[in-house]
Order: C-alpha cells, then structure tokens, then sequence
C-alpha cells in the first residue's frame, strides 16, 4: 500500500437528527455526503473516510454507524471536525468524536474477510481484443429497508461492514489512463465494426468513464465486511448487491474472499485498523493466458481495422502510432540529445543522454497500453456508488422517547417565555429543543391521526396556549365526538361548542357573520388592513380559534355542509392572517372524501401523528407518518413553516370530574382569571 504522512485517525459515532428539513429522506441525506465528499477534497489534499456498521453481539443491541477519518496535518484535523459539527451535513447527522480503540475487540474477532469489486472482463471478437473494466451502477430499490433491524432480526455474529473511500493522488497514473481510453474511444469509433454488440458496448463503457471521470471527483474505494463466520460475511454483501443492482442490470459485482492464512486477509486487516484503503487489486482475469498476453500490449495492437487488410492487421495499419487526443505532455526533444556518443562535445549547451540511461527512460513516450486500464477497477465516483452510500446512512427514527412521558407543566414551566400572541409551542424534536410555530405566518392547520395516536391532546395543548396569552381570546369547537373538550365549560372561557352537524352548520354562519364581517367592518371604520393594526387603535380585538373535530362526520353528513365549509376556509386562507382568524381542521379518518385537495392547499401547516401508509402519502406525499408505532404516542411528522421534521408533543392532562380535578391540570391557571 502507498506509504502515508504523519496520521491521525478520528471516530466519529454517527446518529440521525429528527430536525432537519426536507422529507424526502434519500435526496437529502445523499445530497449532504456529495456535499462532505467535496468540502472534504478542497480543505484536505489528501483524506481517507470510512463508514462503518459495527455489531459486537455480546455487547450490542443494534449495529452502530460510525464515520472514521484519516488526516495528514493538525489543520486539516480542526477543518475536519468544524465541517461535521458545524457544516451542512450536521443538519441529517449528529456527529461525536469516540475513541477508535473502541473497534480493537470487533476487529480482534475477524476470521472472514469479504469484498465487493467492480466487475470485469476480457472480450475476444474478431476485430477487438480488450479489457472492460464496468462501472458501478448502484441504485437503491428499497426504501423500507433497514440495516440496523435486518443485522439484529437475521442473527448474524460480530460484523464490520465498512465503505472506505480515499481521495485519489496518482496524477501520473491518472494521465496514462486517460489517454489509453482517449485512444481506445478514437479507435473504436472509426472501426469498421463499430455496430458489432461487443465494440458498441466497448464503446459505451469507455465513453461512460470519459466522461464521469473528467467530471466528478475520483476515490479508490474498498467495500467490504468483516466477520466471524464467512457466512456472514458472504450474506451482508450479497444483501448490499440485492439492495443496489436493479432487476435489469446485466453485470453483478463480485465479491472477494480472503481468509486467514492469506497475504490479502492481512493486508485489508491491517488497512481497517489503520483507516486505510487497499489498493491493490489482484484480478483473477489477469492470472490467465490469455490476460497477461493483453496486459502488455499497446492499445493499437488490440484492434484491427477490418476490411480487405484485416488478415495483414496488427492493429497499426489504419490509425496513428500515438492517439491524436493524447494528453501526454513530451519535452521537445533538440534539448535532450538520444546521441551514444561517450565524449561529447563540452561547448555544447545541449544535455546529451545515453538511451539506456534512467533519464532517458522517464523521457521516453509512453503509448496507451492496456495495462495503464487496469487502474479504474479500483476507482470510482460518487455518482458511481451513492447507492453503496444509501446502505450506510441511519434511517430516520420513527421512535423517539415516549412524548406523552413528557410533562407539559414541564415544557410549559421551562419554554412559557415563548408563547406569544402569534407564536406556541408544537413540541419537542428528537434533541430536545422547542419546536414552534406561528398563527400569524399559517392561519390554518391540518390534523390526523388514529384514535391513541395523540391527536386530541395536540388539540388540547394548542387550545390551551392559544387562551394562555389571552383568556378573553374566542375559540369555537365543533365536537362530534360530544365529550373530548367538555371540561372546557367549567372554566371562564369563551369557548362555544357544538357536538351535532346540524348546530356546526348555524356555527359556521355565526363565525362568518360574528368574526369575520365584523373585523371587517371595523377594519374600513379604522383605515387599517389588519387585526394588529386594529389593536394598536385600541380596539379590544383579538385571534378567534375555530376547531372543527371530526371532519369526517362533515364529510358523511352534509356535501352542503362540507361545501360552506371548504368555502369559508379558502377565503379565510385568503385574509386570515389579516382577519386573526385560525382554523384546526381535525381528523382520524383521512380518506380523500375528508381531506380534499381544497383542504390541504388552505391549511399550510400539517401535524400527522400515527396513520395508515395510504393516509400519510394523501397528505404529506409519503409514507412517514404510516410508519411512526403504536407504542409512541404524542409523535407526530411536521410539515410547516419551520420545515418538515418529527416533533413529540407533551402529555396535557385533562380534567376528568373528581377523579382529576382542574387544580391537578394545567388548566388551573383559569380558574382565577
């Protein structure tokens, strides 16, 4: 292996982070590692990253994801660590430095050693004879897998699998490649047989590597497991494969073997423990007759021209000794004499060389060989292998501490200071922190969930919220249910609530006459175009909260019903943030005929706890909240002003007669208002 700087090694235990921003998990998390990969090549000019699932079956429950980094200065040490703790990639992961010793046991337990390679072969048709190096398609086909259950469930035995990746330095090397696959391109494109299948897809494969290997970043690579029983070993990488390689793809990659006893197990033992990449690569192509023959011809020896000289042939009648895109740059040579002369002339400013001496050689011009191809077997890109990449990215936990633990006197004691007139608190995300959101910004809401999922107690701790700031603030709540928000009449509230469609339709009408004409009415008497505005003249006007629970007994009752309903809610998503008037549109049966493309366009703001698949993709456009358990209540998927994320909303106790009087609850704090 290539002898290395002054290293130093950092570990880093990786975790996803619920708050970030964007639902659509594979574009994201992939987009944030092509976002490392390149901050990485430009603030180090050489770095090794290796991310790995370790299980250790005594000791762990799940296989854990870990980042290691090799760097070569103090510097790039601190860039390093700023960009994973404080750049764009520390939005979907959580990064903390460990120590690496911790891997010391996993590694002393490895009997097996497995590798996935790009696969390969030598062709041999009439007028090309060649090596095709394929490059990786991977793509990920399943969405719903996850690594971490799947190593737990299939009782597998103390496991590596790891995916290094090292920025690649051989600019010598790199220069004979690139021209080989010029000349190769130039040739077979002028062959007289270029629409035999064999060239065409010669052909293919070499404009493919022309063209992503200008473009994208390069990285020797090593995909591989590491285990206890070859068994293992074998099954984890073939599920890699599985995962990655569509049903149409017609080349698989191998997978390697290497166990104890060998040169190469040693090697790629030595190479994890020290965070390096192997990169060497022993193709079994190349120990056959008829490989080595190829490995050392020139690339024009390798294809004939065709036609009535084809039986002549040795692949040079028709092109060119040296490629005419060759990027070989060669010193002139009237400054460097070839001249066997042993005396020569001392007045001379010209360097006279033997031909046999070393410096000669390195002068000498190197012609495209096919051995200077044998370098991209173990090169790749990103494009190459993000869908490798995708097997080692944590899945976004659907499981959080159970929110209802949570005490909402709790949060309400510690964040109170962030209720406003215009801001409450939906929650807590996954580490912790507040998450809020403004009535101001988004005058509606959409909420659904199963019965249990915690969609009544969001509804209580908004309502409860919303008349903290300011008990004298109007809230109407059409309850179907007849009994979730009855407690409410025992407090000195302005809360209306009705429990029949029949009363929700005079509801309606009241809240549009009441509210709504009468703010604006008041709004032209003042000059003013919004409810802020209002108040600053002094008019005692505050938000109205509508709440309508269940919106699935609107859509079963009355089309007339639902109609006005709809109507009312596309105008007041019109003005309402002018008008202070807030709607909850509320449901645990989201089917289309409840939640309409009329609904969900008014209502910008979705809180989805615990549904079906088909409920979570009608609403939010995937499955996420179909896949949040039973066993968490009060978790909920977020879709709003400040992004799409988990959130986990606290318990609020509710009155329930004399068995939980209202100076036991939070709501206390009315009884004295």
């Amino acid at each position: 292996m290539e002898a290395m700087k002054t290293e130093k090694k950092l570990c880093f235990e990786v975790n996803f982070k619920g708050n970030y921003g964007q639902s659509n998990f594979t574009d994201r998390k992939l987009g944030s590692y092509q976002i490392l990969f390149n901050s990485l090549r430009q603030i180090c000019s050489h770095v090794v990253l290796s991310w790995r699932y370790v299980y250790l079956q005594s000791v762990d429950q799940y296989p854990k994801l870990y980042l290691l980094i090799n760097v070569f200065s103090q510097e790039d040490e601190r860039k390093v660590i700023s960009v994973l703790t404080k750049g764009n990639v520390s939005r979907f992961y959580d990064f903390q430095l460990t120590d690496i010793r911790k891997q010391t046991d996993a590694i002393s337990s490895i009997r097996s050693i497995r590798e996935v390679i790009k696969d390969a072969e030598l062709i041999h048709i009439p007028t090309f004879t060649g090596y095709l190096p394929y490059c990786f398609a991977s793509h990920w086909q399943d969405n719903d897998f996850s690594l971490v259950d799947f190593v737990k469930s299939a009782g597998y035995e103390d496991l590596i699998l790891e995916f290094s990746l090292q920025t690649h330095q051989h600019a010598t090397e790199q220069t004979y490649w690139k021209a080989a696959l010029d000349d190769l391109v130039e040739r077979l494109s002028k062959n007289e047989n270029r629409k035999n299948h064999g060239v065409k897809q010669a052909l293919e494969v070499y404009r493919q590597y022309q063209e992503i290997y200008s473009r994208d970043s390069i990285f020797t690579y090593n995909i591989k497991a590491l285990g206890k029983k070859s068994e293992d070993t074998f099954a984890i990488l073939h599920t890699l494969l599985e995962l990655t390689t569509a049903n149409t793809a017609k080349r698989i990659p191998p997978i390697l073997t290497f166990q104890p006893g060998d040169a190469r197990f040693q090697e790629h033992l030595q190479a994890t423990e020290n965070v390096q990449v192997v990169q060497t690569l022993d193709w079994e192509g190349w120990q056959t007759e008829n490989g080595q023959q190829l490995e050392q011809k020139l690339i024009k020896e390798t294809i004939k021209s065709g036609g009535i000289l084809s039986s002549l042939d040795d692949g040079s009648l028709s092109f060119p000794t040296i490629s005419s895109r060759s990027t070989f740059s060669q010193p002139q040579q009237p400054s460097l004499s070839s001249s066997n002369n042993a005396n020569p002339n001392p007045n001379s400013s010209d360097l006279v060389l033997r031909k046999d001496s070393s410096l000669a050689k390195i002068f000498q011009p190197q012609l495209p060989k096919v051995e200077h191809l044998k370098p991209l077997q173990r090169l790749t890109t990103y494009e190459e292998i993000q869908g490798f990449l995708q097997f080692f990215t944590p899945p976004p936990s659907t499981i959080s501490t159970n929110p209802l633990t949570l005490s909402a006197e709790e949060i309400f004691n510690q964040h109170k200071r962030l209720i406003t007139s215009d801001i409450y608190i939906i929650g807590l995300d996954d580490n912790g922190n507040p998450v809020t959101s403004s009535w101001a910004e988004i005058p509606h809401r959409l909420i659904a969930g199963l019965p249990g999922s915690g969609k009544t107690n969001f509804i209580n701790w908004l309502i409860f919220q919303f008349l903290y700031v300011n008990p004298k603030r109007k809230v109407y709540i059409a309850d179907f249910g007849g009994v979730d928000f009855q407690f409410l009449k025992r407090l000195p509230l302005a809360v209306e609530i009705v429990d029949t469609p029949e009363d929700c339709h005079k509801l309606v009408q009241n809240i549009h006459e009441q509210e709504y004409e009468q703010r604006l009415q008041l709004m032209q008497e003042y000059y003013v175009d919004n409810v802020k505005l209002l108040q600053e003249e002094g008019v005692d006007i505050d938000r109205t909260l509508w709440v309508i629970d269940e919106a699935a007994d609107i859509a079963d009752e009355s089309s007339k019903l639902r109609n006005s309903i709809e109507k009312y809610l596309k105008q007041y998503a019109r003005k309402g943030r002018k008008y202070g008037i807030q709607v909850l549109y509320c449901t645990q049966r989201p089917t289309t005929e409840v939640i309409t493309k009329q609904v969900t366009d008014q209502c910008e703001e979705k809180v989805v706890f615990r549904v079906s698949d088909d409920a979570s993709q009608r609403i939010l456009n995937n499955t996420i909240a179909g896949e949040i358990p039973k066993n968490a209540p009060g978790r909920a998927w977020l879709d709003g002003s400040v992004g799409k994320m988990f959130v986990n909303v606290p318990k609020m106790e509710k009155p329930q007669g004399t068995k939980i009087p209202i100076s036991k609850t939070l709501w206390h704090y009315f009884e004295s208002k």
